[in-house]
């Protein structure tokens, strides 16, 4: 017996060293009395990655199979399947894998990357991962277009898709490609969808960047308050904190500053901390201030390692590498806020299947 114990620990310790497992399965997420989380012992990785693209901008993708394998690599058991709303043309010249590859080629809106993950997830059971399925296929400036595609989704895959999201309302990153922001009278005509969203209970996650480092650090920001304000009634969930790589100098200060005060005003805004862009340029130049606005905001928090499933930009996109990165804040935040972010508790609620699932308690520290 004490052999096997010996043996039991060894292999745990080796895990929780590699960063490879955290001990956590799905079966704790269900079960009445599920044994408390250990922070002193398992490894601080995210373990609801709420924020991952199952499919890229172009190019040959990951295998769903793969994915999952990763995700398990790494003890995700919670996992926020996007797909990415755009796509590059089926026919675009070798190596166009992500639009910066093609700036010459319109990286338009579409269904194809969603219903690739509808048939995969319908096809490939995985019952030891929750996967939420997300429609990114929306284009916010053709707002009339979207209630007749929800129902398309509602008729092929019937109760599957339970966030919209990414969604663009202004991404600097794509302007090359032909994107430009969403105009407040195109937010005026979303009406229809953003009812049909309220009905289901349904949250909109959106890119919407702040603004940029080029003298202008809050261009945009009456953009994602306009939405904000004409939707009051709308789960919305403000993606990346606003921040872009075209925005990495923001004054730290301000931002908390603007981003509580956005959460005060508006009761149903939720905020997303994924992507490393985030820990490099933000929460490890003022590691201090971050931490306690998001332990004071844990419960409309939620967290990702936002990673691209692009196969032919391996090793480079390395998944473990980008949930490390994007991990990193988890260490310091308080249980309350690991439990709702890292655990994955904020992200249940939002989505009202905490009915189902909750994330474990945490062990109480000595």
């Amino acid at each position: 017996m004490r052999l096997s114990r010996f043996a039991l620990c060894a292999a745990m310790l080796a895990a929780f060293a590699s960063g490879a497992a955290n001990g956590l399965t799905l079966d704790d997420y269900t079960r009445p009395n599920p044994a408390c989380f250990n922070r002193a012992a398992q490894p601080h990785l995210t373990v609801a990655d709420t924020h991952i693209h199952f499919r890229p901008f172009g190019g040959e993708s990951v295998s769903y199979h793969d994915m999952l394998k990763m995700m398990g690599d790494n003890g995700v058991v919670i996992g926020g399947a996007m797909g990415i709303g755009q796509r590059l043309p089926w026919d675009a010249r070798p190596g166009c894998d992500s639009y910066q590859d093609c700036r010459d080629l319109p990286a338009n809106p579409t269904i194809k990357n969603d219903f690739v993950n509808a048939a995969n997830f319908a096809e490939f059971k995985s019952p030891d991962r929750l996967l939420v399925l997300a429609m990114t296929f929306p284009d916010l400036a053709k707002p009339a277009e979207i209630p007749a595609l929800m129902a398309l989704y509602d008729k092929e895959y019937p109760g599957l898709f339970k966030l919209m999201g990414e969604s663009n309302v202004v991404k600097q990153a794509l302007f090359p490609n032909g994107h430009v922001p969403v105009t407040e009278a195109q937010i005026d005509q979303w009406s229809d969808f953003m009812r049909i969203l309220r009905e289901r209970d349904m949250p909109l996650a959106l890119h919407s960047d702040l603004g940029n480092d080029e003298g202008e650090p809050t261009k945009y920001r009456a953009l994602i308050e306009y939405v904000l304000s004409k939707y009051p009634d709308n789960k919305i969930i403000w993606l990346h904190l606003g921040m872009s790589s075209q925005q990495k100098a923001m004054d730290p200060l301000n931002h908390i500053l603007l981003l509580q005060g956005m959460l005060d005003r508006f009761p149903k805004l939720y905020l997303d901390i994924s992507w490393g862009v985030l820990e490099e340029n933000y929460f490890s130049r003022y590691r201090q201030g971050y931490v306690n606005f998001i332990n004071r905001n844990s419960s409309r928090i939620i967290t990702g390692s936002d990673y691209v499933a692009y196969k032919n930009k391996q090793p480079a996109y390395n998944y473990a590498d980008e949930l490390r990165t994007s991990s990193a804040m988890n260490a310091y935040l308080n249980d309350e806020a690991f439990r709702n972010i890292a655990l994955g508790q904020t992200y249940l609620t939002l989505l009202g299947m905490n009915n189902v699932y909750n994330a474990p308690q945490i062990c109480p520290s000595r």
